[in-house]
């Protein structure tokens, strides 16, 4: 017990001077850009974005705006140690035009941004808020005014909005303290985005998994596959690894799927974490954090 005390408390100094005094960036995160689709895509030839000092970038989320691709994120500051919501437009494999959308008094990460009958929405994770807040967008990309809450005085996280085949509306979301967060997947069905009616599936939480529960992005399509990207929290790391689950059966009284692709941070020198998917027309992003920057 001693040594891992001392240990732990030789670490926080170290981790205190290399930040510091050296003025590096410990667990810093930042976006790789992708063509086509992650699920051919070779991960060891993609290269990080270069974040400017004192922030980190994580859950991107692609959208397509007026044939323009942008990506919306969560722009951590060091400074601050919370999160506000960005978005860049994307030029080649760069962000350019970079504005701030969303910040508030709380943390805010994971903006979840999607089209329904020509309006855009968002879903930014806001547990500090103690609710979830669905968001149009007045004036894109910066101006959002709030369209519906739910789940008032519940701390949730990672959001994930689902429209399937048979134009059933779904959440799928994590909440809970902490640990409970990163292995509890709950799932309910929604009447509309005005979240008037909520229905909970018979057996929350569907998921009790620090491996696969905590959402990692927007469910996509692959051929004839329904993909949920789910984080990896094991290995005594939040974010460790990426993983893409088939949707094999989802109604109010059953779900299942299955694990297809396990991504752990192993195909660039000196990245220990990965943890988001956001898959788009012609290009996907995906995060990752190196342990200094």
């Amino acid at each position: 017990y001693m040594l891992g005390f001392y240990l732990m408390i030789c670490k926080r100094i170290y981790q205190s001077i290399t930040t510091k005094v050296l003025g590096r960036r410990y667990q810093c995160w930042t976006l790789f850009i992708g063509k086509g689709n992650f699920m051919e895509a070779t991960l060891h030839r993609l290269k990080p974005i270069k974040v400017p000092k004192g922030e980190f970038w994580a859950d991107p989320f692609l959208y397509e705006h007026d044939r323009q691709d942008y990506i919306f994120f969560e722009n951590y500051s060091y400074k601050q140690k919370k999160g506000k919501i960005s978005c860049g437009r994307l030029e080649k494999n760069t962000l350019v035009d970079i504005v701030d959308v969303l910040e508030r008094d709380f943390h805010l990460s994971y903006p979840f941004i999607f089209e329904e009958e020509g309006s855009v929405f968002m879903i930014p994770e806001s547990s500090g808020n103690k609710k979830v807040e669905i968001l149009t967008c007045i004036e894109f990309p910066h101006k959002w005014e709030t369209y519906s809450t739910a789940f008032e005085g519940e701390s949730i996280v990672d959001t994930t909005y689902y429209k399937d085949e048979n134009g059933k509306r779904w959440l799928f979301l994590n909440k809970g303290y902490a640990k409970y967060r990163n292995s509890e997947l709950h799932i309910y069905q929604i009447d509309s985005l005005k979240l008037t009616q909520i229905q909970e599936h018979k057996q929350n939480p569907v998921i009790i998994d620090s491996r696969i529960g905590r959402n990692a992005g927007p469910i996509f399509k692959y051929g004839d596959q329904i993909l949920r990207p789910s984080q990896n929290n094991s290995n005594g790391s939040y974010g460790f690894g990426l993983n893409i689950n088939e949707l094999e059966k989802l109604t109010l009284t059953d779900y299942q799927e299955r694990n297809l692709i396990a991504v752990q941070p192993d195909f660039k020198k000196s990245l220990t974490g990965v943890h988001h998917l956001s898959q788009g027309n012609k290009r996907f992003v995906i995060d990752g954090v190196f342990l200094y920057s």
